[in-house]
């Protein structure tokens, strides 16, 4: 997205059968590299639909994701 700095991932949706993503064990696997802790995996993994857009970070990067059953899970990291 910037110059290296930033990735976003996306999982298929329920309800978009058409539209290919990542698996959420590939999202999660690009975070755990990233050094995202256990508790920000388990944070992002308890989102709803009602929560919106949230944000998390640690060392060196930031994460925005937000949840839709329909729409899957939408992430973007970035280094600080």
């Amino acid at each position: 997205m910037d110059a290296g700095k930033s990735v976003e991932m996306r999982t298929a949706g329920e309800k978009s059968p058409y539209l290919t993503g990542l698996k959420q064990s590939e999202v999660d696997c690009v975070l755990k590299a990233s050094g995202a802790s256990s508790a920000v995996l388990a944070k992002m993994g308890k989102t709803r639909a009602l929560d919106g857009t949230r944000t998390d970070s640690w060392s060196n990067f930031e994460v925005s994701y937000s949840y839709h059953p329909n729409s899957g899970f939408a992430v973007i990291l970035e280094e600080k």
